[in-house]
């Protein structure tokens, strides 16, 4: 997936044992890259950078570590407001650090046996010359918190640039388990205030709130979607500074706005497991809800148990439920801010066999509930992450509506709309509003009934006989 394809095959329209077919072999190949590679290793595989091929640009840049810690307190308030009390002692408070990004677009003028050339300032201005506005997408890559990097999602971000005309900006977040929540969340938070406001010695000139789309998948967009969350708690509670809504960064008191829109793919918002669809969707998607390094018999590594042992890899259990973390058990009056014309445009696609999907059907419906301008598309039967298979027309479709969509939301004129794909290949209108009967309080009492059964993971065999640490 790091070089975009030039001219992609025609795609196919998949009937339902194919679509079967092919979630099944997923799931076998996951479970057994699982097992054949330690969770540290596949860290160091998905996290690498090799030099761009193919027809796009690729700017690297880090910004410093800030030296207010207000962002860090923004993050700290949000999770004391949405929380319930329980979330007291059960997270680390994570340090502000720099942080590396890369910018990506499509390369208009490439041909083969182009390579990478020049400084990352020069390649930048050559990338802002193959792209119009001055906007820009905010990409949060997906990997259960757990892997992938800015390369990995290269194909996708050149193939988002070239389909709405727009520069991509990839942070490279910290990730678990050796940096648990709300590690992740405060990187995302900082590299949108670095666009908005770039630190010294920037290549990139501010980008205005009202021309940054926010863009991801899986838990990417869980992240970003806390991004969102922590600046509306902030701004629905009184300030300390001159104006109830201003923080410092960067030595400048500036106020925290929503970005434009967001536009996401297979997003992922319950990772406590209340939602029925992760039991009732579990024979057509890849996933399991007791995660492989979470079970008896993973191998112990340098990173995992945590220190000290917790009992899953992003947070503590107690903290599962928590709105920052799934956020489909944010109340719905939460997403109030995001509504009007100066507001945040949401548009989701998932798919129908995903186990996240009941979580993605709950929070639109509640975004629409309040008044957001909210776009839902739903591929009938598609596993999580369809969009990455680029030779079934649902996989073509996503992407081609995920840059619609941006590029609708950077234009002002996005509508939104709920749409379902079917498997006949069929388009038929469904009203958000009506998704799903599910309750917030239903599903948060199968997210604690879920977190609470979870046991801390000390590194044991099943036999209870200890296994001998990796040494990356």
């Amino acid at each position: 997936m790091n070089t975009p394809r030039i001219q992609p095959k025609k795609p196919i329209l998949p009937n339902r044992a194919q679509i079967q077919s092919r979630t099944d072999k997923i799931r076998t190949a996951f479970a057994g890259l699982t097992k054949k590679y330690t969770i540290r290793e596949r860290q160091i595989t998905t996290g690498a950078d090799p030099p761009a091929t193919g027809p796009v640009w690729v700017s690297r840049v880090n910004f410093p570590a800030p030296k207010e810690n207000d962002l860090l307190d923004v993050i700290l308030g949000a999770i004391q407001e949405l929380g319930d009390g329980t979330d007291k002692g059960a997270f680390k408070v994570p340090q502000m650090m720099k942080l590396e990004g890369h910018w990506i677009a499509w390369r208009k003028e490439w041909q083969p046996g182009m390579k990478e050339e020049g400084s990352e300032g020069e390649r930048y201005e050559k990338l802002r010359g193959d792209v119009e506005g001055d906007g820009a997408v905010l990409f949060v890559y997906g990997g259960a918190f757990l892997t992938n990097g800015p390369a990995t999602n290269r194909n996708l971000c050149a193939q988002l640039s070239k389909l709405t005309n727009t520069r991509v900006f990839v942070p490279k977040y910290r990730v678990s388990p050796q940096n648990p929540f709300p590690a992740a969340l405060l990187d995302v938070f900082y590299a949108y205030l670095s666009l908005i406001h770039p630190p010294p010695g920037s290549i990139h000139a501010p980008i205005p709130p009202e021309k940054i789309i926010f863009a991801g998948d899986s838990a990417g967009a869980s992240i970003a979607t806390s991004v969102i969350l922590a600046i509306l708690s902030f701004n629905q509670t009184p300030g300390k500074r001159s104006h109830p809504k201003t923080i410092y960064f960067n030595g400048e008191e500036i106020e925290l706005k929503v970005p434009r829109g967001v536009a996401y793919v297979s997003p992922a918002f319950d990772h406590a497991f209340g939602i029925p669809s992760w039991v009732n969707n579990a024979p057509t998607d890849f996933f399991e809800t007791d995660h492989p390094i979470m079970r008896p018999g993973y191998p112990v590594q340098s990173i995992w148990p945590s220190n000290p042992p917790r009992e899953h890899f992003y947070c503590t259990a107690r903290m599962l439920p928590h709105p920052l973390v799934s956020q489909v058990s944010a109340p719905p009056e939460k997403w109030k801010g995001m509504a009007g014309e100066k507001g945040t445009d949401v548009w989701f696609c998932t798919g129908g066999g995903e186990m996240e999907v009941d979580s993605v059907k709950m929070v639109a419906r509640d975004l629409k509930g309040q008044g957001v301008r909210t776009g839902y598309v739903e591929m009938e039967g598609m596993p999580h992450l369809f969009h990455q298979f680029e030779d079934w027309e649902q996989g073509v479709r996503a992407v081609e509506l995920w840059g619609k969509a941006v590029r609708d939301m950077l234009k002002g004129r996005f509508v939104g709309g709920g749409m379902m794909f079917g498997v006949d290949g069929k388009e038929r209108e469904v009203d958000i509003g009506s998704l799903t009967d599910l309750t917030r309080e239903q599903v948060v009492r199968g997210m604690r009934e879920s977190a609470g059964r979870l046991k801390v993971w000390r590194g044991q065999m099943a036999d209870n006989e200890s296994v001998g640490r990796e040494k990356l």
